[in-house]
């Protein structure tokens, strides 16, 4: 009998500290989910400040994520957009010899990085309207895998424009609109 007492004491000890150490994991795992919710929110607030265009994509090439200025920049909003390949979103057209380019985010996805470069390109939206972009991207490695692409788009809309007004008054005058000497000479 009083073994039998023990080994029942012993047990709901045993239960006892299961119990025990089972809330504590729990805890640090609530604990965990709640920083990891809080960044994740973070990141979110973080990527929709941004004044540049933020979309990530899945390893097959299909829209993840869109920040608001994406949306505007693609004239789609992302509930719209989400899942589909980034191919029928949008086209990427070489400004200087109107060439699409069709292979930047098969290289993007095989891991290699794009960096911006001087010339804009022209990203086509599915309506057909054209805005000058200049475009950053990179692999989303995980663990050295390739598990997407961020794309980073900014607007050259305004600086195309500022760009042709300062190239128009180097060549005409200000006060009558007329070409001026220089430019009339060539």
């Amino acid at each position: 009998m009083a073994l039998q007492l023990a080994n029942l004491a012993t047990a709901a000890l045993l239960i006892l500290l299961a119990v025990c150490r089972t809330r504590k994991l729990l805890a640090q795992r609530q604990a965990f989910q709640d920083a990891l919710n809080s960044e994740r929110e973070r990141a979110q607030i973080t990527l929709a400040s941004i004044g540049q265009a933020v979309i990530s994509t899945s390893s097959d090439g299909r829209l993840d994520y869109m920040n608001a200025v994406a949306e505007r920049l693609l004239a789609r909003t992302f509930e719209l957009a989400s899942g589909k390949p980034i191919a029928s979103l949008f086209k990427l057209i070489d400004k200087d010899n109107g060439v699409e380019e069709t292979q930047w985010i098969e290289l993007l996805l095989a891991g290699e990085p794009r960096r911006s470069n001087a010339r804009p390109r022209l990203l086509q939206r599915a309506d057909g309207s054209v805005v000058p972009v200049a475009l950053t991207g990179a692999p989303l490695l995980v663990s050295g895998q390739v598990v997407g692409a961020v794309l980073a788009f900014h607007d050259m809309t305004r600086e195309q424009d500022y760009i042709e007004r300062l190239s128009w008054q180097a060549s005409h005058d200000g006060l009558t609109g007329l070409a001026n000497r220089r430019d009339f000479e060539s």
